[in-house]
């Protein structure tokens, strides 16, 4: 769960640079290179989190089927 912490800060890091970097770019004060990495970074920050969340699953489910329990997962763990 600390992995899905650090990805989650890791993204709401990426997205406020994301926002000041088009911001800036919009009163031209940076380059649409600037806004592009920002995009790539956000859109890897992003990836980072859903694969540790995915992971958890994953691991759940593991845990479950070692139990004898039925893996499954039901919408709640996607809240």
């Amino acid at each position: 769960l600390e992995r899905v912490e650090l990805t989650g800060q890791a993204l709401e890091l990426a997205e406020e640079n994301l926002r000041t970097v088009t911001a800036q770019f919009a009163q031209g004060e940076s380059v649409n290179t600037d806004v592009l990495t920002a995009q790539t970074r956000h859109a890897a920050a992003r990836a980072d989190d859903v694969k540790a969340r995915i992971d958890i699953l994953i691991a759940l489910a593991g845990l479950k089927l070692s139990l004898g329990e039925d893996p499954a997962i039901g919408p709640e763990a996607f809240i």
